[in-house]
């Protein structure tokens, strides 16, 4: 290599440039790092929004078998609630009723085919209450 070109790669010119590279490299690592923990972060908070009971107060009831002839239901606690009432009516008269314990997070398989009978052609409603709210579920055979 001739002088000239040595003379050219020692040069300041040369040199500010390899530090911009460097530069350059620190804030590659910078924003890789950012999109690192932007994303640990982003899983971390979707997983616990996942959660149903994370912050959260609901509950649901829905039947077993919603195409059958069965009216079986489940009943779903993920609220601070823990005690529900339920009734059970066919057309307007209420037949059955019960108070159910069920701590936060679980739920509860209700059988009540052997409870309801002779309700053909009829509707079945099932009224559950926590005391704050009323959620109905019907059938109609």
């Amino acid at each position: 290599m001739s002088n000239k070109f040595k003379n050219f790669f020692n040069s300041r010119f040369i040199r500010f440039f390899a530090a911009e590279t460097n530069q350059q490299k620190i804030i590659i690592a910078f924003i890789v790092f950012l999109f690192i923990a932007s994303s640990l972060y982003l899983f971390y908070a979707n997983e616990r929004e996942m959660n149903y009971d994370f912050n959260k107060n609901w509950w649901l009831a829905y039947f077993n078998e919603p195409r059958d002839q069965s009216v079986n239901f489940i009943l779903e606690n993920h609220s601070d609630s823990s005690v529900f009432d339920y009734e059970i009516m066919i057309g307007k008269n209420k037949i059955y009723e019960e108070k159910i314990f069920l701590e936060k997070g679980s739920f509860l398989k209700i059988d009540l085919d052997k409870k309801i009978k002779n309700a053909e052609n009829e509707k079945i409603t099932i009224r559950i209450s926590d005391k704050k709210t009323i959620q109905e579920i019907y059938k109609n055979f």
